[in-house]
């Protein structure tokens, strides 16, 4: 529990931390040392920065990223 806790921190500390992330509507959880992203963000490079993010924690085996742009 304790790893999950640290892994989802430390994404939404990258994330709230980047101001085009920050305002995006992205959901993230953390099972099985796999990060799960949904929602949505403005542009795909938006999307790809996300999965980059919780690629790199460690701790994270795997990115399922499931998140989308708008439009």
């Amino acid at each position: 529990m304790a790893l999950e806790e640290d892994v989802l921190k430390e994404f939404w500390g990258q994330v709230k931390a980047d101001p085009d992330l920050a305002a995006q509507a992205i959901t993230a959880r953390f099972e099985g040392r796999v990060v799960y992203l949904s929602g949505t963000c403005a542009t795909w490079d938006q999307v790809v920065r996300c999965g980059h993010i919780a690629g790199a924690l460690p701790g994270v085996k795997g990115v399922i990223n499931d998140l989308k742009t708008r439009g």
